[in-house]
């Protein structure tokens, strides 16, 4: 087994609870909302050498794909009630708002306020210096020498520090860590 199918079969093995979920959300349907996840890992699989996707960061690329194909299989259905003559006013309207709610959908944002949220609570949870520390190092773009210098640390305490933040936050975002890996 090649490199890209390990990857790609932990990408199966972490995501399809996520992208069946997703879907669900907007298709109501348990049975097709677990069909469009595997047809969205099959898009991957099938795009798994375009250097334009990285398989071991999927997620973001997988909602997208699950979306369009919601989008598609709604699409598909108000066409089949409306075939059918029993497009009431009620499901139609139904059908339109599922629509509408995936058509304005970015995959990418929809954990943006859920990270940074479990990052400000694991960070206030390891107590100030350890936060301060990583927050210097992460965000200000300090060195471990500069941040030692200007806290009265030795440089080791700050690699503590900083190490302890990022086991902290690597647990706390462990369902996140595809999406935000840039970040850290």
């Amino acid at each position: 087994m090649t490199a890209k199918e390990q990857i790609f079969n932990r990408s199966y093995t972490s995501y399809f609870r996520s992208c069946a979920a997703f879907a669900r959300s907007f298709v109501f349907d348990k049975a097709e909302a677990e069909n469009l996840a595997a047809d969205a890992l099959l898009v991957l699989w099938q795009k798994r050498d375009d250097p334009e996707v990285d398989v071991e960061r999927a997620l973001p690329f997988l909602l997208g794909v699950v979306r369009n194909k919601a989008m598609n299989f709604l699409r598909a259905r108000r066409r089949e009630q409306e075939a059918l003559g029993r497009a009431g006013e009620m499901v139609a309207r139904e059908l339109e708002l599922r629509i509408g709610s995936l058509e304005m959908c970015d995959p990418a944002m929809l954990y943006r306020a859920d990270v940074n949220e479990i990052i400000e609570s694991t960070l206030s949870s390891l107590g100030d210096r350890t936060a301060e520390v990583f927050l210097q190092s992460r965000y200000a773009g300090l060195s471990h020498k500069q941040i030692a210098r200007r806290y009265g640390l030795s440089v080791k305490t700050v690699e503590y520090h900083v190490s302890r933040a990022l086991r902290a936050l690597r647990r706390s975002l462990k369902d996140y860590l595809p999406v935000i890996a840039v970040f850290l």
